[in-house]
């Protein structure tokens, strides 16, 4: 079992890997979000489909089996995310996106406590509403650069909401599974994606509007970024609850606005800086203080 700060080590990694997708999705916005579905979890698939093989013996479909109740609760819950977070991201504005997506770490919190009966440490407690109002700011304070590429939408609004319902309830899937692989999980995710984003390709009647470089980039996104971030996501989450796991993980909005400024030349305002050090300082909170508290196992 990995120690507790070499799992938050390794979700804040998986963090910084996926951080740049959302940027690269919103400026595909030419690219139907049912096409990007389908491309990013062939990617995701195809990733996990050769790490599962290549190091286990029993096969996929065995592999699938094993990861149980929970693997299926992730499987169908992060699916359920990507498709909301793609057209949340192409229907109303990155920021109101990334802010209704920090509700995750506090509907993580409540969905755990109901249904693994998870106490946090009171310090996590603190760290929690630390990094709620960190986020709030790293947000607002990048709104001013998203540059309006889509009209703010009701219907993008609600699919950030709920992609932040299915984002939390992913996290408890996985500590509920901490004692299984739940690499399997994640194959399953992106089967199941890429079967939703046909389905609604088809419904829609949509036509193809990628080219060939838009597809390998999109795949190349859902194979290297997302499934290296799972993979660090689903190692990592064995060792801290799963509050815990959904509060660092969104380090991804910080380290997003920084990719924003480097290499976008969007600026950082102040509230964007003030967010990051109340961010930051959570989590060396929860870090520092909230390992020696012995809060309830998940049972």
């Amino acid at each position: 079992m990995l120690s507790r700060r070499t799992g938050i080590f390794l979700i804040i990694l998986g963090a910084l890997v996926i951080s740049p997708v959302g940027a690269i999705i919103a400026d595909l916005d030419h690219v139907s979000p049912a096409e990007i579905l389908f491309l990013r979890c062939v990617g995701v698939a195809a990733f996990f489909f050769l790490i599962i093989t290549g190091t286990s013996n029993i096969g996929a479909i065995r592999a699938i089996r094993l990861s149980g109740l929970s693997g299926i609760v992730a499987a169908g819950s992060m699916a359920a995310a990507l498709a909301c977070s793609i057209f949340a991201f192409q229907h109303t504005s990155v920021a109101r996106t990334l802010l209704l997506f920090a509700l995750a770490p506090l509907l993580a919190a409540v969905l755990a406590r109901f249904f693994l009966k998870e106490r946090l440490a009171k310090a996590t407690l603190v760290a929690l509403a630390i990094s709620l109002v960190g986020l709030v700011l790293i947000v607002l304070g990048g709104s001013e650069f998203d540059g309006g590429r889509s009209p703010l939408s009701i219907a993008g609004d609600f699919a950030a909401l709920c992609g932040s319902f299915f984002y939390a309830s992913f996290a408890v899937a996985l500590r509920a599974g901490k004692l299984v692989d739940m690499r399997p999980a994640m194959l399953v995710t992106g089967v199941i994606g890429a079967a939703f984003g046909s389905i609604l390709f088809v419904w829609g009647g949509e036509q193809i509007s990628s080219s060939v470089a838009d597809a390998g980039l999109v795949i190349a996104i859902g194979f290297a970024l997302t499934g290296g971030a799972f993979l660090l996501f689903t190692i990592g989450s064995k060792s801290v609850s799963s509050a815990e796991f959904t509060m660092i993980s969104l380090s991804e909005i910080l380290f997003g606005s920084i990719w924003a400024w480097a290499f976008l030349g969007q600026g950082i305002s102040s509230l964007t800086l003030a967010g990051g050090v109340l961010f930051i300082t959570a989590l060396l909170v929860d870090v520092r203080f909230a390992g020696s508290e012995k809060p309830d196992p998940a049972r």
